[in-house]
């Protein structure tokens, strides 16, 4: 078989979609615990410096409630918990939302896909599609080829990719997700539980 990026990248594309279901149930067991175990947050404005706008996190006594999300997209829009230094003026923190972890979480599952279809594809080969797009490369390079093809963003689905999908994802029943991926959140939960008894 002749190796072009188009091709490869048609793999990769290939591989995303054979293992949808898979992302679709890793998703459905994680955005279960999330709405089950984790406390709902709101940003209040209400001790606001009159320099900085960002609002604090407040954490609620209730928690999510299904009613509020007929889809994913919905629930991605509520507040972690987190919060990261902004180094903007006027807005002192960035409040993360669950759509930022579930996002990372699908790139990873990308490059999970990438490096499998990536490792079974002759080094020599990947090398020449390096060589024959301009890249420069040295012998060291080739000793960790799929991380060099990443520093040369030789194919662009790992930068992407998860985007499209994630945009896939949002319309989908929020509903539906959790009660299949309800049982076995539970199940991690109260494994966490003992494991922390047990120390």
């Amino acid at each position: 078989m002749k190796y072009t990026i188009e091709s490869i990248s048609q793999q990769i594309r290939d591989k995303v979609e054979g293992k949808f279901q898979i992302l679709l149930n890793r998703l459905a067991v994680d955005l279960a615990y999330d709405f089950i175990f984790r406390p709902k947050y709101i940003v209040t404005h209400e001790f606001d410096s009159p320099w900085d706008y960002s609002g604090t996190l407040l954490r609620l006594d209730e928690g999510f409630s299904l009613d509020d999300y007929p889809c994913i997209g919905d629930f991605l829009e509520e507040y972690t918990g987190n919060s990261i230094a902004s180094y903007i003026s006027g807005c002192g923190f960035f409040h993360d939302t669950y759509e930022e972890k579930y996002e990372q979480l699908i790139s990873e599952f990308i490059f999970d896909c990438y490096n499998e279809v990536l490792s079974h594809i002759d080094v020599q080969v990947l090398v020449d599609l390096l060589l024959k797009n301009g890249c420069e490369i040295s012998e060291d390079d080739k000793t960790d080829i799929i991380q060099t093809i990443i520093d040369f963003e030789l194919f662009e689905e790992v930068h992407w990719y998860h985007l499209d999908l994630l945009e896939r994802i949002k319309p989908m029943s929020f509903k539906l997700l959790i009660f299949r991926g309800k049982d076995e959140a539970i199940k991690q939960y109260n494994d966490n539980l003992l494991s922390m008894k047990k120390r």
